[in-house]
């Protein structure tokens, strides 16, 4: 019977040891999660900082944009009314 005992016994020591190491690795995966958690928050922050320092000069890009495409029209109509009178002229 004391054989039968100390083979138990032995195998929950085993068993218990192996437990250990499990919540051992549970406990890092934790503190890994955790830190990833606080990277990606870090990382999106940055990335919100940099899309309102972004806004500026898209504002401006789109403003000279829209200066440049009414310049452009506004010389092809002249050059149209120009034409259409020289046209009309003769």
């Amino acid at each position: 019977m004391s054989s039968n005992l100390n083979t138990v016994l032995a195998e929950c020591e085993q068993q218990a040891k192996n437990l250990v190491k499990e919540i051992d690795k549970y406990r890092a995966a934790g503190i890994l999660s955790d830190q990833t958690a606080k990277s990606l928050e870090t990382l999106c922050i940055a990335l919100h900082d940099i899309h309102q320092k972004i806004k500026p000069f898209e504002a401006v890009f789109i403003r000279r944009i829209v200066v440049i495409l009414g310049s452009a029209l506004l010389v092809n109509f002249i050059l149209l009314v120009t034409i259409l009178i020289l046209l009309f002229s003769r």
